[in-house]
């Protein structure tokens, strides 16, 4: 143990394992934060957002709103019109209309001094975004009796990827005030007599502009229909939404720029880790053996077979922080794609660090097949850069040379080997799982067939690569 605690030692203080770490910590974004898809990105109104009202009849129509954006925060300065057009049920009866701006809260205020009882109303809600309508039939009610209108109920984003998407609900009481003890239920398969069928009563609701986190392990996936329904207190149903599992897998996780953003970013550090590993594996092993220092350590009782697994595992175990450093830095804290859900996160670092591993083996094989630990570094770095950029690119090229087209089945097949794209394929296996295939995400790869063949290829490598470097260090070479 004493051993390989010095080993462990001598390598992170080695000149090449702190340079590759500083290059780790830039790259991550320690001193360029981006910004997160869900709070760091512009959510004007008419992109990833919307508005709620409810209205109550007394001697006209009085409207509270509540705007919103992609993750159920507030919208100030949304500027609303109602109208109510010429007629209604009665033709002497004048067109009129009321408009408001919401304040910091997301809330406004609209009233129509209006006598008829039903009318049609058409909503216009504008801000820096876009404008959106609404226009529908509203009916009068007794004073005092509140009615929802549309997007009462809405599916909001509780952050970029994660697992649990939650459900905005607006629900203003009489005169605005308090609600006036209604309730939210969920009923899953609602379809009696149904043994599947599963039925969720949430607490009373108790604040006009509430968030739920939609319970998605406690609903069965085979469900053909979810449905919300906001109760009265009297159990009578004042508004309600349908979506399918499926639907609600989806909602955080199909907006193309975030995934094109995360992949883009995930297959860059698919390029950056093997760069680690080839630092840490020079520094353990390669360049001790090219210059001969590791001959004194074979005078002790040792074996060279036993110096190489020390030093094998003197890199992999800093390898596995700075990967982790690497991806808690990037996809969780400072990076351009922040806030990943722990179960990516933990997918992501298990593609890259296996990974790294495989590319740390091969380091430790080519030092038993090239003298010159530069020549090591220098044909591991390039092995990594042609996998991770200059594929397809060469595929075309032979194509070109041959003068034939270009093979359609060769550019389909060259992932399916390459362990760059590990961590994506992890990503796309990820959201399979969630039962979201990732329509729409540019550039996503097929989860299952990639994911498995990726996999099978990277831990082959991982696992024989040092193998055989081991068989080769039994020798005296």
């Amino acid at each position: 143990m004493s051993a390989i605690l010095a080993d462990l030692r001598r390598t992170l203080f080695a000149p090449a394992t702190i340079v590759t770490l500083i290059l780790v910590l830039l790259l991550a974004g320690l001193f360029d934060v981006g910004s997160t898809p869900s709070l760091g990105r512009p959510f004007d109104y008419g992109y990833n957002s919307g508005y709620a009202f409810s209205y109550e009849y007394n001697g006209g129509f009085v409207f509270w709103f509540y705007v919103f954006n992609g993750h159920g925060a507030p919208i100030a300065g949304a500027n609303l019109t109602v109208s109510v057009p010429a007629g209604g049920n009665s033709s002497s009866v004048p067109a009129v209309s009321g408009s408001a701006t919401t304040g910091p809260d997301g809330r406004a205020t609209v009233t129509i001094a209006r006598n008829d009882s039903t009318t049609e109303f058409t909503i216009e809600s504008v801000s820096s975004g876009g404008t959106d309508e609404w226009t529908g039939p509203v009916g009068a009610t007794p004073p005092g009796d509140v009615v929802p209108g549309p997007g009462t109920l809405s599916l909001v984003d509780s952050g970029p990827y994660d697992l649990t998407p939650t459900m905005l609900l607006f629900c203003p009481g009489p005169s605005g005030g308090a609600p006036d003890g209604p309730s939210l239920e969920i009923r899953a398969n609602y379809s009696a007599p149904d043994p599947r069928e599963v039925q969720l009563s949430l607490t009373p609701v108790t604040s006009d502009v509430t968030t739920y986190v939609i319970p998605r392990g406690e609903l069965p996936l085979s469900s053909s229909r979810i449905d919300f329904l906001l109760l009265n207190r009297n159990g009578s149903e004042l508004a309600g939404m349908s979506e399918t599992p499926r639907e609600l897998s989806v909602v955080p996780y199909n907006q193309t720029f975030w995934g094109q953003d995360l992949l883009e970013d995930t297959n860059q550090w698919g390029f950056v880790v093997p760069l680690v590993a080839i630092g840490l594996g020079y520094a353990a092993y390669a360049r001790p053996r090219s210059s001969r220092s590791l001959e004194p350590v074979l005078g002790l009782p040792t074996t060279r077979a036993g110096v190489l697994i020390r030093r094998y595992v003197s890199a992999v175990v800093p390898l596995a922080v700075v990967v982790a450093a690497a991806v808690v830095i990037e996809f969780a804290i400072y990076g351009p794609v922040s806030g990943l859900a722990p179960a990516l996160l933990a997918m992501i670092w298990a593609g890259l660090f296996l990974e790294a591993v495989a590319f740390l083996g091969f380091v430790f094989l080519l030092a038993h097949l090239l003298r010159s630990a530069g020549l090591v570094a220098v044909v591991a770095g390039g092995v990594a850069g042609f996998l991770a950029f200059f594929v397809s690119d060469t595929i075309y090229l032979v194509a070109e040379l041959g003068h034939t087209s270009t093979p359609s089945g060769a550019l389909g097949a060259a992932p399916l080997w390459n362990p760059t794209q590990l961590a994506g394929a992890a990503i796309g296996e990820y959201f399979s799982w969630l039962g979201s295939p990732g329509e729409g995400w540019s550039g996503l790869p097929s989860a299952g067939t990639l994911f498995g063949s990726l996999l099978a290829v990277t831990a082959f490598v991982a696992i024989s690569a040092p193998v055989v470097a081991l068989m080769l260090a039994r020798r005296r070479d």
